[in-house]
């Protein structure tokens, strides 16, 4: 069974293996990084802020283990219910409060965004944003910075996550994604920003059509 897990893991890799990608296994707990991911283009030795917006992604493949779907594995990759009733309860209840969360958005003009198809990869954005941020705050903490100057380098943490999905969509382009499991790419941002206390605060975010309270912004983990 190894074997065969393995031949097939080696043929998927072979045929991404020139692309900037990265994905989950939940049966077999293997978080894989593509080489071309790691280039210097993707993590510039000189751009900080950059390497931290793209180990979002790795945060991001590392919480599908995690999500609406990996959580239905245990440790040894089992599918299986390893649960509590009480925290499969509150898990799935948080669940539906993120899909509400993503409901209230737009997918494209007119047409609003489906938070129920798109569930485990909302799950994954937010919980890479949330690995990256805390590491990221960490580590600016740990060089001294404090006050309006850890709050700038906040800001732009945010503003380069923003940057890992500018694109350029049609409306047809954007219609033709309400059908992915992934958000629209404005919303893999809006989504996961206006969950984000800090986000508020270094942007002083007070209202607005995109703003959430404060007790209706989903804590996941």
């Amino acid at each position: 069974m190894t074997g065969c897990i393995l031949s097939v893991l080696m043929v998927e890799l072979s045929d991404w293996y020139g692309a900037k990608n990265a994905f989950y296994n939940s049966a077999i707990n293997a978080l894989t990084i593509l080489p071309a991911f790691c280039c210097e283009s993707m993590l510039p030795a000189d751009d900080e802020y950059t390497r931290y917006a793209v180990g979002i992604v790795f945060g991001h493949e590392m919480t599908h283990g995690f999500d609406s779907d990996g959580s239905n594995y245990d440790e040894k990759g089992y599918y299986k219910n390893w649960w509590t009733d009480a925290d499969k309860a509150t898990f799935v209840a948080k669940q539906g409060q993120l899909i509400a969360h993503y409901d209230r958005l737009e997918a494209y003009p007119g047409q609003s965004a489906n938070g129920t198809r798109t569930l485990t990869e909302n799950m994954a954005d937010y919980g890479g944003v949330e690995l990256a941020y805390e590491l990221f705050k960490k580590d600016m903490t740990a060089k001294g910075m404090s006050g309006e100057a850890l709050d700038h380098a906040c800001r732009e943490f945010f503003l380069h996550y923003a940057k890992l999905w500018m694109a350029k969509l049609s409306l047809e382009d954007l219609k033709n994604y309400y059908y992915d499991v992934h958000s629209c790419h404005g919303n893999r941002i809006r989504g996961v920003v206006t969950l984000m206390d800090d986000w508020y605060r270094v942007f002083n975010v007070t209202d607005g059509k995109l703003y959430v309270a404060p007790e209706k912004r989903v804590k996941i983990w």
